[in-house]
């Protein structure tokens, strides 16, 4: 969603021809790369733990992987609380 979104933004900054809108395009792809580091995966590590862990070891964090890894046998499910 928020490489669409950063897509969006720097298509229209070409169709435009306009250098104000492709800095934003910029700033905006600067502040949601921060947001995803700062908050939003350390958010993802304390709630999910080690199943989070297993999961960023077989995707990227932007593109896909071209390459096919061997399956990681995932975390053992905790009981209900």
């Amino acid at each position: 969603m928020y490489i669409g979104a950063g897509l969006a933004l720097a298509g229209a900054s070409l169709f435009f021809e306009s250098l104000a809108l492709a800095g934003y395009a910029a700033l905006f792809l600067m502040v949601v790369y921060l947001f995803i580091r700062i908050y939003e995966e350390p958010t993802l590590r304390k709630t999910f733990g080690e199943e989070y862990e297993v999961y960023c070891s077989g995707v990227g964090r932007w593109l896909p992987r071209r390459s096919v890894r061997s399956p990681v046998e995932p975390p053992a499910k905790r009981p209900p609380a």
